[in-house]
């Protein structure tokens, strides 16, 4: 293949390899343990939209549904399901977006279950060769048939390998059932065709359709970048202004197939919701409110430009420093020596693009989801990779990277020139460091390291399979908080906390089925949660049993 003659791209393709390997830590971790013991149980999680993407994707692949019928919830006023999931009716349907459970439920289809957990690894590693790619058509100068002094394939290349090893990258690849990972991955691969429309002679058709495609794929997987997305392609197509008479018949294809993309979910929007337009989330959209933390109703506009109003301070004080400067120091620093070298450097219209995309990606991504106040971990203290603010930035600092590789090259050009013994130790020194620093973030910093988070659904393993020594599948179990990722898909008839309404339904239920309920903390005191829980709302507990691993079951029953 022509792609294979260009030495980066074959280097990139090995590593590759070895980075689905990589990525795939978790997943390969988790079956080898099951393997080792002869369990035959679901891969469990760390988060539960996690576990709800990975059973939805799963259900849809065996049943062609993206719902199970739960019928205790028509007679206990849909009080039981897992966190992340929406009851309609007696149906416990996906509160999230659907594009990730049919596009894997799909492939799963084709290829097996078993790969699903793999997938989010694999698209990484495709988006990395992309990445390659499509930076090499921003950072290439087609006039004259040369190309800029610092050359597009050194720029790409170290474009990408920083890719492969940036920890946000690198950890949510690895965290395999998120979105984020996906978007990102399918979105570089429709810039890629994009751009490349507006490049070429031969092949219109082709890659008009996979732009489409791509474009479509993402946004059915987060819809809710579709206006950031859609502002990109629109400066695109206004740096190419002189070229789209030429081509807006191929665009309108592109647009035709993205707009397909959307049927599926729309069909299955129907189906779950009664609406091609509801989705898994409310009806009435949301805002909190920073200053009494109170929750107000906003209209649509709203919603789709800026659901969590506009907080600069938040934006500064709490996303900024304690999530970029913070966790990203090393190539934050990087990046703005990269930039003012970038500034002062002439640039093509094309590098000129790319600049004003990254910059716009910086100020709507930091408005949108800086202005938004949350904290993830019960330990307000901890600031870690697990934060879901590191995964909705990932579109910023992937593209952000080109400014980084452009100052390594730059000086690599410059000591090269110098001595090549010190342009030697330069690399070497640049490579150890960064993906030392990574790894140790990933692996082994904070409690929500990989390492952490492999030892953590190792351990729901083994409580998941005590808990099935003690319940019956049919019982029902009333859940502390967080611990539903332990005990579902092997237990669905599961009650949540939801601000002691599910207390009156406990009651009747009780009169019908077994109740149990499931506390993560074995060090929890029978007495104490009666009176402080249970007692007032005319329950008990009993019988206690302590779970291997952690936690604790007792019998519940009326007082």
């Amino acid at each position: 293949m022509q792609l294979f003659k260009d030495k980066y791209f074959s280097i990139l393709a090995i590593l590759a390899i070895v980075f689905f390997i990589v990525y795939s830590f978790l997943p390969i971790s988790q079956l080898i343990w099951q393997n080792e013991h002869n369990i035959q149980s679901s891969l469990k999680f760390n988060t539960p939209d996690e576990v709800i993407n990975h059973y939805f994707s799963e259900q849809y692949a065996k049943t062609g549904e993206l719902y199970y019928f739960e019928p205790l919830d028509n007679f206990a006023n849909r009080v039981i399901f897992p966190r992340w999931a929406y009851v309609i009716e007696s149906r416990i349907t996906p509160g999230n977006f659907l594009g990730m459970d049919l596009i894997y439920g799909n492939l799963a289809k084709i290829f097996s279950t078993n790969i699903i957990v793999f997938l989010t690894p694999f698209f990484a590693v495709i988006s990395v060769l992309f990445f390659y790619l499509l930076i090499k058509l921003f950072f290439e100068n087609k006039q004259n048939g040369s190309k800029q002094e610092l050359g597009a394939s050194p720029i790409a290349f170290i474009s990408a390998l920083l890719m492969f090893i940036f920890p946000g990258f690198w950890y949510y690849a690895s965290r395999t059932m998120f979105h984020n990972i996906l978007f990102l991955s399918l979105l570089v691969i429709g810039l890629y065709f994009l751009i490349k429309l507006f490049n070429i002679n031969k092949n219109k058709l082709c890659v008009s359709i996979l732009t489409g495609l791509f474009f479509g794929l993402s946004l059915i997987t987060r819809t809710s970048e579709i206006v950031w997305v859609f502002l990109i392609i629109l400066l695109i197509l206004v740096f190419n202004l002189k070229k789209l008479k030429n081509l807006w018949l191929y665009l309108l294809l592109s647009f035709v197939i993205f707009s397909f993309c959307f049927v599926p979910v729309l069909y299955q929007h129907k189906i779950l919701y009664n609406n091609y337009f509801s989705t898994g989330y409310p009806i009435h959209t949301v805002s909190s409110n920073l200053e009494s933390n109170e929750i107000e109703s906003i209209n649509y506009f709203q919603a789709l430009v800026l659901p969590f109003g506009f907080h600069p301070q938040v934006i500064v004080n709490h996303v900024f420093y304690k999530y970029i400067l913070k966790l990203f120091w090393p190539w934050l620093i990087l990046f703005i020596s990269g930039l003012i070298l970038f500034l002062k450097t002439k640039k093509t219209k094309i590098q000129k693009l790319y600049l004003i995309t990254l910059l716009s990606i910086a100020c709507y991504l930091s408005i949108y989801y800086g202005s938004w106040f949350f904290q993830d971990s019960i330990d307000f203290s901890l600031i870690s990779l697990g934060s879901s603010y590191i995964r909705y930035f990932l579109p910023l600092f992937v593209f952000s990277l080109p400014i980084i590789a452009f100052l390594l090259v730059k000086i690599g050009n410059y000591l090269k020139n110098k001595n090549k013994i010190i342009f030697i130790c330069y690399l070497a020194f640049a490579a150890y460091c960064l993906f030392f620093s990574s790894f140790n973030q990933v692996y082994l910093k904070t409690s929500e390291s990989l390492i952490n988070i492999k030892n953590q659904i190792i351990k729901y393993q083994i409580q998941n399979q005590d808990l099935l020594n003690y319940i019956n599948k049919n019982d029902i179990i009333y859940l502390s908080s967080g611990t539903d990722k332990v005990v579902f898909p092997e237990f669905k008839h599961i009650i949540i906390q939801q601000n002691r309404v599910e207390f009156l339904e406990i009651k009747k239920l009780l009169k019908y089925k077994n109740i149990y309920y499931f506390h993560h903390n074995e060090k929890t005191n029978l007495e104490e949660l009666n009176k402080e829980i249970f007692n007032p709302e005319n329950l008990k507990l009993e019988k206690e049993i302590l779970i291997n691993k952690g936690g604790k079951i007792y019998e519940l029953s009326i007082l």
